[in-house]
């Protein structure tokens, strides 16, 4: 019987994704769980998560409407500044779900994460295609410390991971031309960038919207002038009156944090930077929030939307290039 003709069989992928838990903070669980929660909902296949998590996440749950399987990892995030999560029992636990799942595809989510480094090693002793998604371009503007420590972890680990997988996403062409530099075949590379959801992501059409495109970075963008908000909703500590910036996503130093929460001493008095998100760094800017009335940390939020609603404008805050 010929394909065509054949049923179709629906596609077993077995990913790997540290930090992947309630509540999805980091972009690349956030993406993640986007990206599989469709898959699954949409054709049928079917997705099955192994991470490394902290604290109590550890065994079997739905994330995102997705199957995941998590063990305990050891969360070296403060103490380096970047994610970093080691999980002894990992290994053995991704053996088990391959062995049960016989997956058709192994997914990666982050050369960067050591469950993708498992990821890897499964799928040379299986035999199993691989397949590694890739979010960091540049390190060069990475402070020195981290962008040295990120150096040796990408010539090393991650070159190991890249010549493994048959093929690497790279959500940008800075991450793809990063990628070139580490060494991966151009044949190997697509560029998928991650996509918005129009449904969820808008506009709100009552508010009135600043004709000036999008700025770098928020000194920039408080010096233009992006509007007050118009909004008659408050939080405490908000200066209605103020120019408001919103710095969205984890608080770790490959994004700038702590440079961006420091930009206010060089802008006039009226604007107000609120982070949304949590991170390694949380402790630190918190801290600098204490004598920065002008500085807000609203921690984690669900419905990251209702945020970029009410200021209207989002800064895009990281070291690394990202188009």
């Amino acid at each position: 019987m010929n394909r065509s003709t054949s049923p179709t069989k629906a596609l077993r992928i077995l990913g790997f994704c540290d930090y992947f838990a309630e509540p999805l903070v980091g972009g690349s669980e956030r993406v993640t769980a986007e990206v599989f929660g469709r898959i699954g909902a949409e054709d049928g296949t079917s997705v099955t998560i192994v991470s490394a998590v902290g604290g109590s996440g550890a065994g079997a749950a739905q994330v995102g409407g997705v199957e995941v399987v998590a063990t305990r990892g050891v969360d070296l995030s403060r103490l380096v500044g970047a994610q970093v999560m080691l999980a002894p029992m990992l290994p053995l636990v991704a053996a088990r779900e391959f062995r049960r799942l016989r997956p058709d595809v192994i997914h990666g989510s982050s050369i960067h994460f050591f469950g993708t480094v498992v990821a890897a090693t499964i799928a040379v002793v299986t035999r199993t295609p691989f397949v590694v998604t890739c979010h960091l371009s540049s390190i060069d503007a990475l402070p020195a410390p981290a962008r040295l420590m990120t150096r040796m972890y990408e010539r090393t680990v991650g070159r190991f991971v890249l010549a493994r997988a048959r093929n690497v996403i790279a959500v940008s062409h800075a991450v793809r031309d990063h990628l070139l530099d580490l060494g991966v075949t151009k044949s190997k590379i697509a560029v998928i960038e991650n996509g918005v959801d129009v449904r969820l992501f808008a506009p709100d059409p009552n508010r009135h919207t600043n004709p000036r495109p999008p700025t770098a970075d928020v000194a920039t963008a408080v010096q233009t002038g992006i509007g007050p908000r118009d909004d008659t909703g408050t939080e405490p500590g908000f200066d209605t009156d103020a120019i408001e910036v919103a710095v969205i996503g984890r608080l770790i130093t490959n994004k700038g944090t702590i440079e961006v929460a420091n930009s206010l001493r060089h802008v006039r008095s009226r604007v107000q930077v609120s982070f949304v998100g949590t991170g390694p760094l949380d402790r630190a800017v918190r801290d600098l929030a204490v004598t920065e009335p002008r500085l807000v940390v609203l921690g984690h939020r669900d419905d990251v939307r209702s945020e970029e609603r009410r200021v209207g404008k989002e800064c895009r805050s990281r070291w690394s290039p990202y188009h």
